[in-house]
């Protein structure tokens, strides 16, 4: 009620003990070579971290992550937030019975890291034949594929859906 009403964030609340060992070092590295681009300084990790908003520090001097951070920079979130991972699911119904959906006809959990999971849903549609690919013919000759939807477009579903 307190984070509905604004009274509290979600996002700057605490979240868990900050140890740089929970940190994915590849996302952080990343983050910090563009956030530190043209600066003149270089800040520790813990100090960029706490200037982003993604850890805190307590009245004891003690450091804890954020959600935001745990989401964004932690190894394993699902560890600290259960419901953070990418869960892809299929039912194969006709729309005119979709009221009566059956059991998944596919169930997929992806997990770590939430850019890791993002890395690992992409590659997973692109390699899988989760989606239909279409060959049309070329009015010059020759075949090309076509998939069923744009690659654009599910990326975009994908990280609506997580940032949301």
């Amino acid at each position: 009620m307190k984070r509905d009403k604004s009274v509290v964030s979600f996002e700057r609340s605490n979240c868990s003990r900050f140890d740089e060992s929970d940190v994915e070092n590849d996302v952080y590295k990343e983050f910090a070579s563009t956030y530190l681009d043209n600066a003149s300084y270089n800040w520790s990790m813990p100090e960029l971290l706490r200037r982003v908003g993604a850890i805190t520090k307590m009245p004891t001097e003690e450091l804890w992550l954020t959600n935001a951070g745990t989401l964004f920079f932690g190894i394993n979130p699902e560890k600290d937030v259960p419901q953070s991972f990418i869960r892809l699911v299929r039912f194969d119904v006709p729309y005119s019975e979709h009221k009566n959906r059956p059991a998944p006809t596919y169930d997929k959990k992806f997990t770590g890291s939430i850019t890791k999971q993002i890395r690992d849903f992409r590659t997973f549609i692109l390699e899988s034949a989760f989606f239909e690919v279409y060959q049309r013919r070329n009015p010059s000759g020759g075949f090309s594929e076509e998939p069923e939807y744009p690659t654009i477009a599910i990326d975009e579903s994908v990280v609506n859906a997580v940032a949301h």
